[in-house]
């Protein structure tokens, strides 16, 4: 109890009593220290399990009672927010059963809403049936596939909201925020020169480059400038349905050499508004290209360690180029 309506507690430690049954009409008879009555004005809180349910306002009289009920909690189900980068895989939501306890096993269905996020290239969407025992503490958890891109963009978020549940005492209002934190760097701002890799040894370098595009119309008998309105296609030189294109350099290593270090470049363009050739899919990993070594029958996916991306000095072209680092003996 305090004075001022709310501004003070003049109760350094509140009451507290244990193990009160739930049950209707409680009642507090307020007296003064005079034994006359309640005097001025003042305010009772009660709380229960430190969830304020009683707010009363009290004024001036002989004697006030002031009555509440504890009741039960409402079983509910409560869910985690999430904050993860865009390429660390799954987001996996814990869905705890909290409150009080349901009359028996039920369940709840649930599905997640785009919010700046978009189902099919920032997530995968899910949905499903989640399935309790009806006992305080039971969870379920929720798997949330997150999809990485190469686009610099401001984080995004969706939520997973629950539409039903079969046991209409559950409290399902609460909901999660999933948000996709962008990992990718601004493709356009200033980087400073970074040095791949650096080693001290006599030795010659070798170099070779591949031709991945060749012209397939419109193409001109001799050497033309300025760009002239050819089509272009992939070379594709292993027949294999699983690649994009494909192309075959060969270098010979002299007698007696041994190769130390070799790195592999590779670039290209992506989601070109510009015609004159077929862009590769959407889901095209641009971070991974496949590299069969001589003598080989199968193929190895190497990943990228750098990659960078340039958006805005050519309009309507997305270029990159991607860096992989192999140390190697032979």
């Amino acid at each position: 109890m305090g004075g001022s309506n709310n501004s003070y507690n003049n109760l350094g430690s509140p009451a507290t009593y244990l193990a009160v049954p739930f049950g209707t009409n409680y009642d507090l008879l307020l007296e003064d220290t005079y034994g006359d009555g309640w005097n001025g004005t003042s305010y009772v809180r009660v709380y229960q399990d430190g969830v304020l349910i009683l707010n009363t306002d009290m004024t001036g009289g002989s004697s006030t009672v002031v009555s509440f009920d504890i009741v039960a909690p409402a079983p509910t189900l409560s869910i985690n927010d999430i904050a993860q980068d865009e390429d660390s895989g799954n987001a996996i939501y814990t869905v705890t059963h909290t409150g009080g306890s349901a009359s028996g096993a039920f369940t709840a269905n649930y599905t997640t809403v785009n919010v700046s996020a978009t189902a099919g290239s920032d997530y995968t969407a899910s949905s499903g049936i989640l399935n309790f025992n009806g006992t305080i503490g039971d969870t379920e958890q929720i798997t949330v596939s997150i999809t990485s891109d190469f686009s610099f963009e401001p984080d995004e978020t969706y939520t997973i909201q629950f539409t039903s549940v079969s046991d209409g005492s559950v409290n399902i209002s609460d909901t999660a925020t999933g948000t996709i934190v962008n990992d990718d760097n601004n493709p356009n701002g200033t980087r400073p020169y970074q040095e791949r890799y650096a080693m001290n040894l006599k030795g010659d370098f070798l170099m070779r480059g591949n031709t991945n595009l060749r012209c397939t119309a419109n193409c001109p008998g001799s050497p033309t400038t300025n760009n002239p309105s050819v089509v272009m296609g992939y070379i594709d030189v292993d027949s294999d349905g699983t690649t994009v294109n494909s192309s075959r350099s060969n270098f010979t290593v002299p007698p007696g050499s041994t190769v130390v270090w070799a790195g592999l470049y590779w670039g290209g363009m992506y989601h070109s508004s510009n015609g004159g050739i077929t862009n590769p899919a959407g889901t095209l990993d641009i971070d991974q290209v496949k590299f069969m070594e001589p003598g080989a029958g199968t193929y190895t996916t190497v990943s990228a360690q750098v990659r960078n991306i340039e958006t805005t000095q050519f309009s309507g072209w997305n270029t990159f180029m991607s860096f992989a680092l192999s140390l190697i003996h032979i």
